[in-house]
């Protein structure tokens, strides 16, 4: 169960950045625009998105780090190069279940890095009962960056 939903988690970020299609517009410094699907034609549906695994700060935070452009009433992203991102979920450890957080340690591959070693905190929500990652360790992915990153 942790294995994918941390994997899912992870993924999120990137499904929402490469979702995009070509189209005739450039953002300022250059760089194509690819017009999001109709799925996520707004801030609101891709924060709900990334509300499916993570707690309000670290979507809020990726929300934030999409390079995300308005051109026409659609939403685009820019089409720049990122850096290789560890995605691969290759084990998962519980470190401490106190019910409603649980405390994991997971092992991702795929990136820089390898193996890199995150550990996240993982709490129930009251109302809906579903988990959300509140915490993860990992301080240089630029995804989760408190503020937008720019190059």
């Amino acid at each position: 169960m942790w294995k994918d939903f941390i994997s899912d988690a992870e993924r999120a970020w990137l499904r929402v950045f490469d979702s995009g299609k070509r189209s005739s517009f450039y953002s300022p410094d250059g760089a194509p625009l690819l017009r999001l699907p109709i799925r996520w034609q707004s801030r609101r549906r891709i924060y709900n998105y990334f509300r499916r695994w993570w707690g309000p700060r670290l979507a809020n935070n990726m929300l934030r780090n999409l390079p995300i452009y308005e051109r026409g009433g659609s939403l685009y992203v820019a089409a720049y190069d990122v850096p290789p991102i560890s995605l691969n979920v290759s084990e998962v450890e519980v470190l401490k279940d106190k019910g409603d957080t649980v405390w994991l340690r997971a092992v991702l591959i795929g990136g820089f890095d390898e193996p890199l070693i995150i550990k996240y905190v993982v709490k129930k929500h009251t109302l809906t009962k579903h988990y959300m990652i509140v915490s993860r360790s990992d301080r240089e992915d630029f995804r989760y960056h408190g503020r937008r990153t720019e190059e």
